[in-house]
């Protein structure tokens, strides 16, 4: 079963996340018009949102027979305090598709709840709005905001999507 083959480990080295990101340059390419190197990396692991502390920061690595092959960026208690912000979930090409990404989200909001979170929150690119239909399939809906994006090279619109759990 695929669920006995995933682990969840806490990320906080940028190398460790370099590959990964390569091999994900698509998406890089469609969200901030770049290919993403160590500087993407470390922007990933360290960036937040003003008065934001790295501690309410969290970066999971999802690893498939001991190879990183997703990750998951979160931060606690934003923007409001039960609530928990995704700002990546990033699952390899040769991954995707093969309900890793569902999977990893059941995992991961397993864990959210046992600490007492009851929100879910994310901002879904225009330029990525593919993704839109997984994340309503596992139960988030639009909030009806649209936010500003400022990527490093795209300037687009974001919609915030939610889910209680």
């Amino acid at each position: 079963m695929l669920e006995s083959l995933l682990c969840f480990k806490h990320l906080s080295d940028e190398s460790s996340i370099l590959n990964l990101l390569e091999s994900s340059k698509d998406y890089f390419e469609t969200i901030e018009g770049i290919s993403p190197d160590i500087n993407t990396a470390c922007s990933i692991l360290y960036h937040r949102p003003p008065g934001v502390n790295l501690s309410q920061k969290n970066t999971v690595g999802i690893f498939y027979n001991q190879i990183i092959i997703g990750l998951a960026d979160m931060i606690f208690g934003y923007p409001k305090t039960h609530t928990v912000y995704i700002g990546l979930l990033l699952i390899s090409p040769n991954y995707r598709k093969t309900g890793i990404g569902r999977i990893s989200m059941r995992e991961l909001e397993r864990h959210i709840v046992e600490q007492g979170y009851d929100t879910l929150r994310i901002a879904v690119v225009r330029s990525n709005a593919v993704v839109k239909e997984f994340w309503r399939k596992i139960g988030f809906i639009e909030t009806g905001e649209v936010k500003e994006y400022r990527g490093t090279r795209i300037y687009s619109t974001c919609e915030i999507m939610e889910k209680t759990l």
